[in-house]
């Protein structure tokens, strides 16, 4: 359709809004548990961490409370890097679910915080066998 001069002044403007959705903000930090943990009572499991960061790592925060209500814990496991954690399991409860959410994020050296990533943690009695078919 032609549209002349005169008759297009009225028209609605169209603005090319493809710049703006074109840009995505960049992952300045970003935390990730790839693995669940499966172990046995009172064992200690180390924690795979992945940590991405433009800044440097300053710190993991972790929320464990369910962990620690039956005798466990998260905690850093001594190292000098400051994404090495190991999970104490605590004693296992006959009759209980023995499955417990915990919470982590990051921190970065600026400040900036991470997603929020959930790790499962699954503890088994000494004679429970784990079956790990399709694993």
């Amino acid at each position: 359709e032609l549209r002349t001069l005169s008759g297009s002044r009225y028209d609605l403007v169209q603005r090319n809004n493809n710049i703006i959705l074109e840009y995505k903000k960049q992952d300045i930090l970003s935390l990730n548990i790839p693995h669940d943990i499966n172990g046995t009572e009172r064992s200690t499991q180390k924690i795979q961490l992945i940590v991405k960061s433009k800044y440097g790592l300053d710190r993991i925060v972790w929320d464990d409370s369910s962990l620690r209500s039956q005798g466990g814990q998260i905690q850093h496991s001594g190292s000098q890097s400051a994404q090495d954690y190991q999970a104490i399991l605590p004693a296992y409860v006959q009759g209980g679910s023995n499955v417990y959410k915990v919470t982590a994020r990051a921190y970065d050296r600026n400040g900036n915080s991470s997603n929020n990533v959930q790790l499962t943690i699954t503890v088994l009695s000494n004679g429970q066998v784990v079956d790990q078919v399709g694993v």
